[in-house]
């Protein structure tokens, strides 16, 4: 059995060296030992380069966060068993390792945690602590484990992983609630594992108001009452039992009470709000074991841009996501395998669009900006095409991809009818609908969409305003939602519209008045010119300046940035891995 002990380390040397000592004092010796650096400048790389002999695999350059780092490492890694000890934290005992074998031999379990001493700068120690027996999802609503002491299985990591790094605090209790919920077991191990550094960022950021922020948000994302964990062993609770599995027939946990149902049920919390979504949506999608098969339409007629070969190459990296670009140019070089072209004139898609909606469509070869008001309806004009995904959605050619699914998992997407990546706004740029009639035909709910589509030489703007107007009036108002859903019986989409999920058009101004300033593509993800890890890179501000496509091995390149002058290799790069001073590896 083979583990991978993962450290991530920005400027803290000391408590770099006090935890690779940890690792290296152990008896059990069968695991890599994976360092990844946030590019530290006091010394830690010289540190890391004196320990090469006891270090597998090591990484130094910029992140975006701890999370991210932790998620390099995963990406590294060749262990059975992954566990995240990060720089300060130690291992408890020489032979911790070696003390949690046995557990780790069961096959049956996905996760599995121990117990830990959280230290504090002047030398105080805490009791031990560690929970007790198998944990399940009700765990994590009400509070996580230490991730310091807790192996999770990498198979289980590359299924449900990675960490989402939206989340700054909590992502690794994040990501242990959609394990267990989707039946992953997670079990706790009577063996002292860690000793936890209390200086560390998540241990500072308890006592701020950023960690009640993510949990709010966590409790928001998944869609059992997690606060109804315990049984009602109350005989006089029998029938309220028997109403709330009616009204939740997915959920097993009973009432607490009827006083508490109840009282919860008309004031504001949890319970309240799940009975109001049940009322408006009806029963919840259940959450797939599979991935949801998503395809993204675009169209565009006229030359390819310059920019293309760097599309296509973001696409390449999403390989799990299918794209369907309608153009009556001739299909690129180095095409992948998961971009198809529909070649098509602009005739034959009026025509087509006309046909499949009823409503003349009228496209002009000069004013081609109004199949912006038909992205919504691409759905049902390519319903052939789109048949068998689970997600469709429209999507805009000035645009470089990161890391989809790390954005996109099962939970958001089981939940959720419509997702787009404005916070309260549908985005033209990207949205995706859920593939079933009532929300592919939802856009026929606009008032007057005949006559929007009939102006073609006027944008109406159906997709960002008049689309987020009805959504934000039927989705919004708990009366106005179950009045449509009851007396109209239509079904009222579920729109995830709570994160900034690309660059903004104020932020892609900043390049313009600062030449220093870039966003970047590394390998399948893209980061801001703040490093902020983004789905995808929108550049529709700054495209006129734009003209120099200019990376290393144009059909594969490893990262190039984008700026207001184009798309350019990365030279600081370029000089760092000349110097060495990046990464190492000693396999």
């Amino acid at each position: 059995m083979k583990l991978s002990i993962i450290t991530v380390s920005l400027n803290n040397i000391c408590g770099l060296e006090k935890t690779l000592e940890s690792v290296r004092s152990q008896s059990f010796q069968d695991f890599e030992q994976i360092v990844i650096d946030g590019g530290s400048t006091d010394g830690s790389v010289e540190l890391i380069r004196a320990r090469t002999g006891t270090i597998s695999c090591w990484i130094s350059e910029r992140d975006s966060g701890p999370y991210d780092a932790m998620n390099k490492g995963a990406r590294v890694a060749h262990g059975e068993w992954l566990l995240f000890l990060n720089s300060g934290d130690t291992l408890a005992t020489p032979g911790a390792l070696e003390e949690m074998l046995p557990f780790l031999a069961d096959e049956d379990v996905g996760i599995c945690t121990g117990g830990y001493l959280a230290v504090w700068p002047e030398g105080r120690t805490s009791r031990r602590k560690q929970p007790v027996g198998d944990l399940d999802h009700r765990h994590f609503y009400r509070k996580t484990v230490n991730h310091q002491s807790t192996f999770i299985r990498r198979a289980v990591f590359e299924r449900f992983g990675p960490y989402d790094t939206s989340y700054r605090i909590i992502a690794d209790r994040e990501f242990f609630a959609r394990a267990t919920l989707a039946g992953i077991r997670c079990r706790s191990a009577p063996v002292l594992i860690a000793k936890y550094d209390m200086t560390g960022i998540s241990a500072q950021a308890k006592i701020s108001g950023a960690l009640q922020k993510e949990q709010r948000r966590l409790h928001r994302l998944y869609p059992l009452l997690y606060r109804l964990y315990r049984t009602a062993a109350d005989p006089a609770n029998v029938t309220l039992n028997r109403l709330y599995k009616r009204i939740f027939p997915e959920h097993t946990m009973r009432a607490q009470g009827l006083r508490g149902m109840l009282g919860k049920a008309t004031g504001i919390g949890p319970l309240s709000r799940r009975i109001r979504e049940r009322l408006m949506y009806g029963p919840s999608q259940a959450i797939p074991n599979r991935q949801h098969r998503i395809a993204l339409v675009t169209v565009w007629f006229g030359e390819w841009p310059f920019w293309m070969p760097a599309f296509l190459v973001s696409c390449a990296k999403n390989p799990t996501i299918d794209w369907l670009i309608i153009s009556n140019a001739p299909p690129p070089a180095n095409l992948p395998a998961n971009v198809k072209i529909l070649p098509m004139t602009m005739e034959a898609f009026n025509a087509r669009a006309t046909q499949a909606l009823g409503i003349k469509v009228n496209v002009l070869v000069d004013y081609a900006y109004k199949l912006c008001d038909l992205k919504i309806a691409y759905g049902r004009i390519f319903e052939q095409e789109l048949c068998g995904y689970d997600f469709w959605g429209c999507c805009d050619m000035d645009i470089v991809w990161g890391n989809i699914r790390h954005f996109m998992v099962s939970t958001l997407l089981a939940r959720y009818d419509i997702v787009t990546s404005r916070p309260n706004r549908i985005a033209g740029h990207f949205c995706l609908f859920r593939n079933i009639p009532e929300i592919t035909n939802f856009f026929r709910s606009i008032p007057n969409i005949e006559q929007h589509i009939l102006a073609n030489r006027e944008s109406r703007q159906t997709d960002e305003h008049d689309l987020t107007e009805i959504l934000t009036r039927a989705t919004k108002s708990a009366l106005n939602t179950f009045r449509i859903r009851v007396t109209q019986g239509k079904k009222t989409p579920r729109v995830y519209w709570e994160q900034m999920l690309a660059p903004n058009g104020r932020h892609q101004l900043r390049l313009l008045e600062d030449e220093t300033l870039s966003m970047r593509w590394q390998n399948g993800r893209v980061y801001d010119a703040d490093g902020a890890e983004m789905m995808y890179l929108h550049f529709h501000k700054i495209r006129k300046t734009m003209n120099t496509l200019d990376f290393d091995n144009m059909e594969n390149p490893e990262s190039f940035v984008i700026t207001a002058k184009g798309f350019l290799t990365p030279r600081e790069s370029i000089a760092a891995d000349a110097s060495g001073s990046r990464a190492g590896s000693t396999e």
